[in-house]
């Protein structure tokens, strides 16, 4: 009962993260097109937005009775969800600064290396001590089985492949695509071992985040960003307001739903289903903003797409076979 129930609420946050990060990609490649604003000056925005919404959901929240906590156990603590907001911080600045300078699909295709990127972070993580107690040896065996390995193999030929024939190819937006999937692996893989189980903590985990993103970021802001004089320019315009509210309010359901999802199911199976929102966002979000996608992108894209299948069914072949050793196993009482 407790596995039917988990695996709704994944399909109902999943579901809420599809209809927000499609719009969401949508609005800020539309407020990039029609104001002079910034990768870092819509992160900032973003972040704001979140938090503020995350502090008014937290006040129709029951709060959990306080944990017991030593000041050791809270400066660790503490150090943790620094670490945690950093890595956040970093995925998603430049993942707004990839899809400023980037085509959508060339932005989205690069996502598909996310699983790869996850894979070597576990593998380190497992060698030096750095790995939770979610993560095993027998775990990530059972995660990273040959089959996978293939997957991925296809995934990252047919996704390089494609990008190489990209009419709309920019140097600078691929290194901060580059940067981006490897702050995403790493906030995922600290998110998943993060222990956050009820309703309240969870959007604290995310106002807390989203907060210590600020002020990360806002420091550096004037010098860092070159369109910052002309910020001041969208105050005065109420359509672009609107529009930055829109962005900020799905970039929280997307970041809120990111957390639910991660803290439900293991990241890889995440990661697995999100493949099917990439290729519809590079599917419909390029011919809506006249990316199209070249004749040479198609059959590396096409060959991307059977590495995501069949990554998906090495995935499920995987779970199928150790749910049936584990029934196959005798209860000695």
């Amino acid at each position: 009962m407790m596995s039917l129930t988990n695996s709704g609420r994944f399909l109902l946050n999943y579901g809420l993260n599809f209809v927000s990060a499609i719009p969401l990609i949508g609005v800020s490649k539309i407020l990039f097109r029609r104001y002079p604003i910034s990768g870092l000056a819509l992160t900032i925005s973003n972040s704001v937005l979140s938090t503020v919404f995350a502090t008014i959901v937290l006040i129709f929240i029951s709060k959990p009775p306080p944990n017991s906590q030593t000041s050791t156990s809270r400066l660790q603590a503490f150090l943790r969800m620094l670490f945690i907001s950093g890595t956040f911080t970093g995925f998603i600045t430049f993942s707004n600064l990839s899809l400023q300078y980037n085509p959508i699909g060339t932005y989205q295709i690069m996502k598909l290396q996310i699983p790869l990127i996850l894979m070597i972070i576990e593998y380190i993580q497992l060698q030096f001590g750095f790995n939770s107690a979610l993560l095993t040896k027998e775990k990530f065996h059972r995660d990273y089985s040959t089959s996978v390995l293939y997957a991925f193999a296809i995934i990252a030929i047919g996704s390089t492949v494609s990008i190489c024939f990209d009419r709309r190819f920019h140097l600078l937006g691929f290194a901060f695509a580059c940067i981006s999937i490897l702050f995403n692996a790493l906030y995922q893989a600290q998110v998943q071992g993060d222990q956050v189980s009820s309703t309240y903590e969870r959007m604290r985990f995310l106002q807390i985040q989203t907060l210590i993103s600020l002020v990360l970021l806002c420091p550096g802001w004037p010098f860092l960003d070159n369109t910052f004089e002309y910020n001041k320019y969208l105050f005065t315009r109420w359509d672009a307001l609107c529009l930055l509210f829109l962005c900020g309010f799905l970039a929280f359901l997307v970041n809120l739903s990111v957390i639910w999802c991660i803290k439900d199911v293991t990241t890889i199976r995440f990661n697995m289903v999100g493949q099917l929102k990439t290729f519809f966002l590079v599917g419909v979000l390029s011919i809506f903003f006249g990316e199209s996608i070249t004749f040479y992108q198609i059959g590396p894209i096409l060959f991307t797409a059977g590495g995501c299948i069949y990554y998906a069914y090495s995935i499920n072949k995987n779970e199928e076979y150790y749910k049936h050793q584990a029934r196959m196993v005798p209860n000695n009482i």
